[in-house]
């Protein structure tokens, strides 16, 4: 799903969850309700746990017999903006509408699930189903930056086939192979009055601002990845790890659409071969990440872990979409996304026998380039704070919830109109602020 010329084309994600507020860039973490209560410490070195499938592979290690994990997670967003001024043709012309609001990011419940299984003393295969990127951000149709956009979903499945090797008592090896559908829709109003009083159709009765066209495109595609993992235990007491997941290549089919709503420009515009129904395809990449992970037991009863990840944000430059009707020029959408990092600590604490404490903190930079900054992306760093409780409910079956506070940087976004990809879309800066509630919970079934 793709997003016509005169948009702005905030494409680069992949699941139906408010992308601002759960992770840097449009990325989603929250694949397993105990990573999130930790807040994703130690996902790289963690064994034993198939739920950590979605993280690295080697997840494996360690795992006596079958286990399936079957959870949900529910991402609450509030996403406000302020101070919104927008203009259009060089600045000349001041773009009416609501300069301020909030809720730009619904809440969304995301299922998760994975299986392991052992095939033998050193070989282990399992399958995990996740979340792995999602963007959704809706705006007034008649808000000042509706040329920018009005309405992003972007929504992604993967499913990671994995299997680990034990080349030594100590050292386990883990490939995947990852399948994942991104499907995406984005709105946004086209200012046809504007377009229409500019050469080459200079009308002279022609109303800037005034005479809205709202443009819709979708698309959708199925790429393929893989996933690297390693996981060792130095001593008996510290277990190390490493996780590779490449990025994704996607090409994105779908069409555009133009709704001209009484407008005599747009119906102008449409005779001159423009705003005409078309099919659209667009290239996007999911960005590769690389963690190190690190969990020890301080005592029996208390663990301590740590990760640091990386995530490949650079192969994300730019969304161009490349319209079929020869006559629509491509689209650009200038991203310039930079490699970022994510560092988080927690701690697991055992009561007793049945029930189990966690706590953890993060920091996630943001990978935006301040000067090339989207309301359909409304990013910044953030914080995350995070707990849960884990109980076993006998031998086979345990259960585990989490809850975890996002709290964003202030993000003051500036949209450059002087920009070439702009000329249509104008100029536009706003103050956005965003945190977030997340609750998770999963079941666990284990059987030797």
């Amino acid at each position: 799903m793709i997003r016509p010329q005169f948009s702005a084309l905030a494409l680069a994600c992949a699941f139906g969850a408010p992308l601002a507020a759960h992770a840097s860039g449009f990325q989603i973490n929250q694949a397993d309700a105990r990573a999130i209560a930790l807040s994703y410490a130690g996902v790289a070195s963690m064994t034993g746990d198939v739920g950590f499938l979605s993280y690295s592979p080697a997840a494996l290690r360690g795992l006596e017999g079958v286990q399936g994990t079957l959870g949900v997670v529910v991402l609450s967003p509030t996403s406000d903006y302020s101070n919104a001024e927008a203009t259009v043709l060089g600045g000349l012309v001041p773009v009416s509408g609501a300069t301020g609001g909030d809720d730009a990011t619904p809440t969304v419940t995301i299922p998760t699930a994975a299986f392991g299984a052992r095939l033998s003393d050193k070989i282990a295969v399992g399958f995990s189903l996740h979340t792995p990127f999602g963007l959704t951000t809706e705006y007034d149709p008649s808000w000042v930056g509706r040329y920018q956009g009005v309405d992003s979903e972007i929504v992604s499945v993967a499913g990671t086939f994995s299997a680990s090797y034990d080349i030594h008592p100590l050292v386990t090896v883990a490939a995947g192979l990852r399948v994942q559908y991104l499907d995406a829709e984005f709105t946004n109003a086209v200012d046809a009055g504007s377009i229409a009083a500019a050469p080459p159709i200079s009308s002279p009765s022609a109303v800037p601002t005034g005479e809205d066209v709202f443009a819709s495109a979708t698309g959708d595609d199925i790429g393929f990845g893989f996933v690297l993992g390693v996981a060792a235990e130095p001593t008996e007491r510290l277990r190390v790890g490493v996780s590779y997941v490449s990025k994704i290549s996607h090409d994105l089919d779908g069409d555009a659409t133009f709704d001209l709503n009484g407008s005599a420009s747009g119906a102008a515009l449409q005779t001159a071969g423009l705003l005409v129904k078309s099919d659209v395809t667009s290239p996007i990449d999911t960005p590769a990440t690389l963690a190190l992970s690190a969990d020890a037991d301080l005592t029996p009863r208390t663990l301590i872990a740590a990760s640091i990840r990386r995530t490949f944000w650079s192969s994300v430059d730019e969304v161009r979409i490349d319209f079929d009707n020869p006559f629509q020029p491509d689209d650009v959408l200038t991203l310039n996304y930079e490699d970022q990092w994510a560092f988080s600590v927690g701690v697991e604490q055992t009561f007793t026998e049945r029930f189990t404490g966690r706590f953890g903190v993060m920091r996630d930079l943001t990978p935006v380039d301040s000067a090339f900054g989207t309301p359909r992306v409304p990013d910044e760093s953030r914080w995350t704070i995070s707990g849960g409780l884990g109980a076993r409910l006998g031998e086979r079956f345990g259960v585990d919830a989490s809850i975890a506070y996002l709290k964003l940087d202030d993000a003051d976004i500036a949209v450059d109109g002087t920009l070439p990809e702009n000329a249509a879309r104008g100029s536009l800066s706003l103050d956005s602020q965003t945190d977030a509630l997340i609750g998770a919970l999963r079941f666990t079934a284990r059987f030797n």
